[in-house]
């Protein structure tokens, strides 16, 4: 049996996202503390909010405006299908980032409350709490690469890449 690089990187980014749904729900199971700390997270928890609707619309307008400068690049040197699924590939990628982003702090000002209830009760309790969220931080960055695995050079059948390999795009050969 072959290798099969499809594979292995969907199966190391599906276990990355049950990874990172297992840190986000062991921080949920802490207490948020008392009621003066719950008023500052939620304080946190909307500006981070507001935050990210911003930035989320800056990179969507940012987005959709490469999505068809690809468009029109590819389908001007290749064709417009393939130029529309490589458009509509980048924009599932930006879509899997920011929603990574999005768990990501979310995650990121769930574990800062509930780090700062278990200091109360100690300092092991308090690093425990902040190291599950630290790595619930780190691990939603795979889900970008289970969006972007199946359409890896490595991963596409030998005669679409033997195709693209021979096919002028941008005034380069891939």
């Amino acid at each position: 049996m072959a290798f099969d690089p499809l594979i292995l990187t969907t199966s190391l980014a599906v276990a990355g996202v049950v990874a990172a749904i297992f840190l986000v729900l062991s921080v949920r199971k802490y207490p948020k503390g008392n009621e003066k700390m719950i008023v500052i997270w939620t304080a946190i928890r909307e500006g981070s909010n507001a935050y990210l609707k911003r930035q989320f619309r800056t990179i969507t307008i940012i987005a959709i405006i490469i999505s068809l400068v690809i468009l029109a690049a590819f389908g001007a040197t290749v064709t417009f299908t393939y130029g529309g699924e490589i458009a509509l590939s980048f924009l599932l990628g930006v879509a899997f980032s920011l929603f990574a982003a999005y768990v990501a702090l979310y995650s990121a000002t769930n574990a800062n409350v509930r780090s700062t209830a278990a200091a109360e009760k100690s300092t092991y309790e308090a690093l425990k709490v902040a190291t599950l969220g630290g790595g619930a931080l780190g691990i939603p960055g795979s889900w970008p690469v289970l969006d972007s695995a199946p359409r890896s050079p490595l991963c596409l059948p030998s005669w679409e890449a033997e195709y693209l390999q021979n096919r002028p795009m941008l005034g380069r050969t891939w």
